[in-house]
């Protein structure tokens, strides 16, 4: 016995066919979805990540020129020891930021042991095609898997 369907149940059954399989998922529509921001991010982290240093760079240095061409003359005649204070407070700050970058790109950030025997992975990397363990990121600039993906790549090394 045939069944006659309209137009919208066809459409309906048409659409499910097309999309609902067994590796159909929510995570992979995701992951189809946001592939031309990869791609993007793949092709030109470089360059962000040294327009980004470079501009942090430009902010704290404009930074310290202000308040040394505006803070100390306007702050000294009403207290010279707060801001004695607060320009000790600052390059201590400067201090810390400039010591933690230079370990962020020194410092290795972890590296999987022995990607291969790995029998619990749930995923695979796409860039690597290998299992993909639990908290690890490829990193797109090193081309490898890292454990924790809080560092920048070597490529902005100071070293």
């Amino acid at each position: 016995m045939r069944v006659k369907l309209s137009n919208k149940e066809l459409f309906k059954l048409w659409f499910k066919t097309l999309f609902y399989h067994v590796s159909f998922s929510r995570d992979y529509t995701m992951d189809t979805l946001i592939e031309p921001l990869f791609w993007i991010v793949d092709h030109f982290v470089v360059f962000l990540g040294r327009f980004f240093v470079l501009m942090v760079g430009i902010l704290v240095g404009s930074i310290i020129i202000i308040s040394h061409l505006v803070g100390i003359p306007v702050y000294w005649p009403y207290s010279p020891t707060i801001t004695i204070c607060m320009f000790g407070i600052g390059y201590w700050i400067i201090l810390n930021l400039t010591f933690n970058f230079v370990q962020g790109v020194r410092v290795s950030p972890g590296v999987p042991t022995d990607l291969k025997k790995i029998t619990s992975s749930v995923t695979i990397c796409k860039k690597c095609i290998s299992p993909k363990p639990a908290r690890t990121h490829h990193c797109s600039i090193c081309n490898r898997c890292y454990l924790n993906m809080d560092h920048h790549c070597r490529t902005l090394s100071i070293s």
